[in-house]
């Protein structure tokens, strides 16, 4: 499974697409992570690493928003704290059980399909707001 970012993702707004690129990296590092039969804790901290960039990612967006006066900031802090609280159950699970393969399969899963599709529904809304598009 290759996590790669493509122009068919681009927002058109340049530091968000350059943090999405960022994203898809990080998760890409964590998908190999995955299929290299790493530790459990080994995939844990890289959960950990992803939860970082997530955050910052997230609170730059929000700034965006709130600063831009975006009418649906709230739905949309609603669906990044998800993607956090997902990230922290991935976490404990690969801390408390190891690498099992449904709790990998369910990270895999999770990492390939969120972010592409936060991207092309929730975050190009907000491009579109940004470019007062209907």
């Amino acid at each position: 499974m290759v996590m790669q970012w493509d122009p068919s993702l681009s927002l058109g707004v340049e530091h968000l697409d350059a943090q999405h690129q960022e994203f898809f990296r990080r998760l890409q590092r964590f998908l190999d992570a995955c299929k290299g039969n790493q530790g459990g804790a080994a995939l844990a901290e890289m959960l950990g690493y992803l939860r970082r960039y997530a955050e910052e990612h997230f609170a730059a967006e929000e700034l965006l928003m709130r600063e831009q006066g975006f009418p649906y900031l709230a739905t949309h802090q609603e669906q990044h704290a998800e993607f956090i609280a997902k990230l922290d159950r991935l976490t404990a699970a690969f801390e408390q059980r190891g690498t099992r393969a449904d709790t990998i399969a369910e990270a895999m899963d999770f990492a390939s399909t969120w972010l592409i599709r936060h991207i092309k529904s929730s975050d190009l809304v907000i491009a579109r707001w940004l470019r007062r598009e209907p």
